[in-house]
């Protein structure tokens, strides 16, 4: 098994992160598709990484 880790751009990552490693992802995939529906979860993550990121590219260079 390879493990890849992924540097979080974002809150939206690191609640999936969090929610894959207990198991919420899992039960949430598994409910969303007995009721045929979308859970959201990409929307919502891609929202939050945008609403609050980690790094923030403010083109500002510390040369001198």
């Amino acid at each position: 098994m390879v493990t890849v880790t992924v540097r979080s751009r974002g809150l939206g990552d690191t609640v999936r992160k969090i929610t894959t490693a207990i198991g919420i992802a899992n039960v949430v995939s598994i409910v969303a598709a007995a009721l045929n529906v979308d859970c959201g979860c990409e929307e919502r993550r891609k929202k939050l990484n945008e609403l609050f990121p980690y790094c923030v590219d403010t083109g500002i260079t510390t040369e001198q």
